[in-house]
């Protein structure tokens, strides 16, 4: 039976989704007609992510929130297999988050500390080696993940079906990608963040330059993204102390807590992008309510475009 905290997930998860879904396929849109809002190489990432999370959220409602609501129980428990395709795919999924979030920080600590490297090293052709970069690695974690068994077991109480590992090998994997290159990826990206925000309020209060809106609101989703997975990277910790600690209530609590903490750390992306970007933020309000006649939408360059200081020599070659 759900209960009632689940009811309030359901009652959250399912629009947001839905609102998800719909901003993804409006920046693929825009994207592909260079609308100038969207024509810096910040935004790529973002609907790289957005794909990831989507398809996470999809998954998710398959494998993960039906069996904790009980719902299928006999299918789960006499389709291990199943629990298998869950680990792989979600595996791959989890790594391109955390490789998204730590790209982003790359991309506005490079626009607002190298601004005239900016548009050499996220060049399209390097955008694109980077997301193959992404998959690849992520591909390769998936392949290690499907080398351990797994089945679906009933919590103690029986309220809910999760997903584990059956062989103790699975630690010392588990401690490669989740603690040591989860954790790398996390503490670079909060030294990017960080390093990012500081130059930006160091610039603006000692120096005559002003950076965009734009530049700010870049920033502040970088953040907001990074602390998202922050939380999700406490998933993995709490499941690892579990796993070496004897404990396993505390694995099984981490599980059940997943579908939570991975919906923070998803739709944190989408509400930090229709918060911050206003061509955004109106342009999904004209296409869900569009009744709002009076919602003037702005394709202005200089709202939405990366605003680095370039150089005479850059701006006259028109490099960017």
């Amino acid at each position: 039976m759900v209960s009632n905290f689940q009811l309030v997930q359901i009652a959250y998860a399912i629009p947001s989704t839905i609102l998800y879904i719909a901003m993804t396929i409006f920046l693929g849109i825009k994207m592909y007609q260079k609308s100038p809002a969207l024509s810096n190489q910040f935004f790529p990432f973002i609907m790289f992510k957005a794909c990831v999370d989507i398809s996470y959220q999809v998954l998710g409602w398959a494998t993960i929130r039906l069996p904790q609501y009980n719902f299928f129980r006999n299918f789960f428990l006499t389709n291990h297999w199943f629990s298998k395709i869950l680990y792989i795919i979600t595996g791959v999924q989890f790594c391109l988050m955390f490789e998204c979030v730590f790209i982003v920080a790359l991309n506005r600590y490079i626009a607002i500390g190298y601004s005239l490297q900016y548009v050499v090293v996220f060049s399209p052709r390097n955008v694109k080696i980077m997301a193959l970069i992404m998959l690849l690695i992520s591909g390769c974690v998936g392949v290690g993940i499907s080398m351990f068994t797994t089945e679906f077991r009933s919590t103690s109480d029986n309220s809910s079906v999760v997903a584990v590992y059956t062989q103790p090998g699975i630690v010392y994997y588990q401690l490669f990608y989740s603690v040591i290159l989860y954790g790398t990826l996390m503490i670079l990206s909060l030294i990017m963040n960080v390093t990012t925000i500081m130059r930006l309020y160091k610039r603006n209060s000692k120096t005559n330059h002003h950076y965009s809106k734009a530049d700010y609101y870049m920033t502040i989703h970088s953040a907001l993204s990074f602390m998202g997975s922050l939380l999700l990277e406490s998933y993995f910790a709490s499941r690892m102390i579990g796993y070496f600690g004897s404990m396993p209530e505390l694995v099984n609590t981490a599980m059940i807590c997943l579908p939570v903490i991975s919906d923070i750390a998803s739709f944190a992306d989408l509400y930090s992008m229709m918060l911050t970007n206003e061509y955004v933020r109106k342009s999904m309000l004209k296409i869900l309510f569009p009744f709002f006649k009076k919602i003037s939408i702005s394709t202005s360059v200089k709202l939405f475009e990366n605003n680095v200081p370039l150089s005479k020599t850059v701006r006259n070659n028109n490099i960017i």
